[in-house]
C-alpha cells in the first residue's frame, strides 16, 4: 500500500528517547492547533512482526502510525509516533516492551505539555501486543487511560512468532496477552478490533 505524502506533515517534535545497542530511538510529536494545555495525548505504536523497528541503516519516516498521530492533532489531541528496535537486531520482545515503556515514560517526563491522566495508546498487530504490555498493572508508575488494540498478536508461543524471542518459548509466554489478561489494568478502557480473517 502507498501512502499519499500530502496528506501528512512533519511532526512539531522530533526527538530520540533512548539511545541503546548504538541505535537512536525516534518520538515524534504532533501538536494540535490553538490552546491544547488539556488535550489528550494518543502514543501510536506500530506493528510490522516486530522486524520493521529501528535497525541497522533504517531512516525511520514515522512508519505508517505518523498518519494516526497527525490524524489525532488534527482532532484536538496530542499525537505521537515511536519506534522501538527491531527483532532482527538480536533485541527479543521483552527488550521491545522495555523500549516502548521508556518511551512513555521521557515522553511524560519530559514534556510538560502530556498530561499523565489523560494517556491512550493504540497499536496494531505486534504495535497492539506492544501497547497490551503497557497496560498491565504496575507497568508504569502513572495508569493508562484507555488502548485501542487494532489485531493485536495475542499468542506469541505458535511458531509463527517465535523470532519474537528465539531462545526462550517462557519469554514469548510472558509477553502473549492471552496469557496476561488477568493482570492488565481494569481501570483502563480498552477497544480491541480483530477481523475475523485476520490469522494473527
Amino acid at each position: 500500500m502507498e501512502y499519499r505524502s500530502d496528506f501528512i506533515r512533519e511532526p512539531d517534535i522530533r526527538a530520540v528517547y533512548k539511545v541503546v545497542d548504538g541505535f537512536e530511538l525516534p518520538l515524534w510529536i504532533y501538536l494540535p492547533q490553538g490552546d491544547f494545555s488539556n488535550a489528550e495525548t494518543v502514543l501510536c505504536i506500530h506493528g510490522g512482526s516486530w522486524e520493521t523497528g529501528i535497525q541497522e541503516d533504517f531512516v525511520f519516516d514515522g512508519l505508517h502510525m505518523r498518519y494516526q498521530a497527525d490524524y489525532y492533532s488534527k482532532m484536538g489531541k496530542i499525537g505521537v509516533a515511536i519506534s522501538y528496535r527491531s527483532v532482527k537486531t538480536g533485541a527479543t520482545i521483552k527488550d521491545l516492551a522495555g523500549d516502548c515503556r521508556d518511551a512513555l515514560k521521557y515522553l511524560a517526563d519530559n514534556f510538560g505539555f502530556v498530561d499523565k491522566e489523560k494517556v491512550y495508546l493504540i497499536g496494531d498487530s505486534a504495535g497492539a501486543q506492544l501497547c497490551a504490555t503497557l497496560i498491565r498493572k504496575d507497568a508504569l508508575s502513572f495508569k493508562i487511560r484507555g488502548a485501542a488494540l487494532c489485531n493485536p498478536v495475542s499468542d506469541l508461543t505458535i511458531d509463527k512468532w517465535k523470532h519474537a524471542a528465539p531462545d526462550s518459548l517462557e519469554e514469548r509466554a510472558e509477553f502473549s496477552p492471552l496469557n496476561f489478561a488477568k493482570e492488565i489494568d481494569i481501570n483502563c478502557k480498552i477497544l480491541l478490533m480483530h477481523g475475523t480473517k485476520d490469522n494473527v
